[in-house]
């Protein structure tokens, strides 16, 4: 399922979910992090680059970068509940950064008194 940004995601404690996030179109190669929260999870995911190059005219021809982040198996945990999920991608030497965003529910969780 593909989710726009902002978007609000019920999801269930224990359920195996495959995450992805997508930069299409910089140049030069973006630097793609995954948050949860202020926790960067990037290291759980697997990156893949691809440069793409579009036909058009010697010497003009426009390239630019896909990036991806994939998580085949992500365990949702009941501390995800209420926290942001942001894909981030950032341009080397710009201030400028975009940002997708997901706010997580845990909609069926096991609660555990201390």
């Amino acid at each position: 399922m593909t989710y726009e940004t902002t978007a609000n995601v019920s999801l269930s404690e224990g359920e195996t979910r495959q995450l992805t996030c997508h930069s299409h179109g910089a140049y030069p190669r973006p630097d793609v992090d995954v948050y949860l929260g202020n926790e960067d999870i990037t290291h759980q995911f697997t990156r893949s680059d691809k440069l793409v190059k579009v036909e058009g005219v010697a010497g003009l021809h426009p390239i630019y970068y896909d990036v991806e982040l994939s998580s085949r198996r992500m365990n949702i945990e009941y501390r995800f509940d209420g926290k942001w999920l942001r894909c981030r991608a950032r341009l080397p030497g710009i201030q400028d950064n975009k940002a997708a965003v997901l706010h997580i529910r845990i909609r069926e969780c096991e609660y555990s008194f201390i």
